[in-house]
């Protein structure tokens, strides 16, 4: 059952009247399905959000179609007990820029109506930094600001999809060839990973990944994400490296490719260095999804993010794995930015004093 918004309806100078949708609402699945037939992308968390973890937030235009929404998940904080924080990702999905402005207010709304929200964090994200300038004027104006500790990537190896998969291999690095070609002259096999007893292993391997790399590790939620990819294959592949000569459960290494509409990212890959192979074994998953993104009929492939450094700089560990997107591609875009909304400031200064204190008895 949809449940509207307590906001003024439309009226002449404002075209368009703001809703929200309970969990798993059937009126999301009918509010979709006007977005797509309008040609709007629709992002993975959106498309996601009847499974009851967010709600969507949305405007109709005057015809009471839907005209942008965007899914609205809340994390709990530490930070002050009973509250939480709210976060948007990739937002942007909207029928027009009108639209857009509207959603853009319609969050804002949304989160000042929230008595427990500390903070209301929207990914923007676009594929041109022309609509990501826009982006970022509507929600300017909507009372957000930039975030000081993004989250979020701002800038990523693109890769345009539009030629020939024989084309686009020939355009990779010869790095990137080779190391591809030797996934078949090693004792490995591409899989995609779907059983439910590679769990532990998804997220040691993930462990392993980060502490190697200096990244944070986050847990992930791998029983949603395979349940995901065998319902819906369409929207998530998780691509895995398997020994062949080492029994079915020899996962060395995988990648995690996410569909958004108009292109797929490279969400999350982590691989063991604790094997004899002469095998770098990030090359073939990723390959695989750009191969999968291709297929899907998507524009262009998203990897997930680049830093500036190289491998071996002191002040950037994370330059070792951007190198690695490097032999995909020399694309580099500016493809997000995060914006941050304080709906009840002094309840916010007041998380801020906590965490401090916090800190300095932790100390």
């Amino acid at each position: 059952m949809s449940v509207t918004s307590r906001l003024p309806p439309a009226t002449a100078s404002r075209p368009f009247t703001p809703f929200a949708l309970a969990p798993s609402s059937p009126a999301w699945a009918a509010a979709q399905r006007e977005l797509c037939d309008a040609g709007v992308p629709i992002p993975l968390p959106l498309r996601a959000a009847a499974d009851g973890r967010a709600r969507v937030v949305g405007v109709r235009d005057a015809e009471g179609r839907c005209a942008g929404a965007a899914a609205l998940h809340a994390h709990p904080t530490r930070a002050l007990p009973g509250h939480r924080i709210l976060r948007v990702e990739r937002f942007g999905a909207a029928r027009s820029a009108a639209a857009r402005a509207a959603l853009a207010a319609a969050l804002a709304a949304a989160a000042r109506r929230d008595r427990c929200a500390l903070r209301l964090h929207v990914e923007a994200f676009a594929r041109t930094e022309t609509e990501l300038d826009a982006i970022g004027g509507d929600l300017r104006n909507a009372g957000f600001q930039s975030a000081p500790s993004p989250r979020s990537y701002e800038r990523t190896i693109v890769i345009d999809l539009d030629a020939s998969e024989d084309a686009l291999f020939a355009s990779l690095h010869g790095t990137a060839r080779r190391h591809v070609r030797a996934v078949s002259k090693n004792a490995v096999e591409l899989r995609d990973v779907l059983d439910p007893r590679h769990i532990a292993r998804l997220d040691a391997l993930l462990r392993e990944t980060m502490e190697r790399t200096g990244g944070t590790y986050h847990p992930q939620d791998w029983a949603g994400m395979l349940d995901l990819a065998r319902r819906q294959p369409e929207l998530a592949r998780i691509v895995g490296v398997f020994r062949s000569d080492a029994g079915p459960d020899a996962l060395l290494a995988y990648a995690v490719g996410l569909a958004h509409g108009d292109h797929v990212q490279y969400a999350t890959a982590a691989s063991t260095r604790a094997t004899d192979l002469k095998l770098p074994l990030g090359y073939g998953p990723a390959w695989e999804l750009i191969r999968w993104a291709k297929r899907l009929g998507a524009a262009w492939f998203d990897f997930g993010g680049i830093t500036a450094g190289t491998h071996g700089d002191s002040e950037d560990p994370r330059g070792g794995i951007s190198d690695f997107k490097r032999y995909f591609s020399r694309a580099v875009q500016r493809v997000g930015h995060e914006w941050v909304l304080e709906p009840h400031p002094m309840r916010s200064r007041v998380a801020g004093v906590v965490g401090w204190v916090r800190g300095r008895v932790g100390r």
